[in-house]
């Protein structure tokens, strides 16, 4: 299966639920890279960089829960912000740069039960050992090279 992986210099912890915190260590498309808007991935990437700012304490803005069930951000005037507008990207870009968060983009072919190992069911990159694989196999997971290790 071709897939794209989106690894982050480094991990980011978000709240999943009260007190159980989700390391992140990038992200999952599927697809080839050429299918990718990069600016719906900026934007995905921003969006986690302000909930790993919102779940360690910055209080840059809150959370609200509408009835869709998503979780949109509110400035601190309570203003919410439901689509991507100036304002969301501001933050985001703030987050960011306070993280020095940069990605790497790696084009993966894969059997699609050995990434299922590696993500959550949001795409999430959570399992660590995945990094180690990109870093050392960079696209050719899950084939056998024949090399003892």
């Amino acid at each position: 299966m071709e897939a794209t992986a989106v690894k982050f210099n480094r991990p980011l912890l978000i709240e999943r639920e009260k007190d159980y915190f989700q390391t992140i260590y990038g992200i999952v498309v599927n697809g080839e890279l050429s299918t990718i808007n990069p600016d719906y991935l900026n934007d995905y990437v921003g969006y986690l960089a302000g909930m790993h700012c919102l779940s360690n304490g910055d209080n840059y803005f809150t959370i609200s829960y509408e009835q869709r069930g998503l979780p949109d951000w509110a400035d601190k005037q309570g203003n919410i912000h439901i689509k991507q507008d100036a304002w969301l990207k501001k933050i985001q870009k703030k987050c960011i740069k306070k993280l020095n968060l940069t990605y790497e983009i790696i084009s993966l072919d894969i059997e699609e039960d050995e990434l299922e190992k590696h993500i959550s069911e949001d795409n999430l990159i959570v399992n660590d050992n995945f990094l180690y694989e990109l870093d050392n196999q960079q696209g050719s997971l899950g084939e056998d090279d024949g090399l003892p290790f």
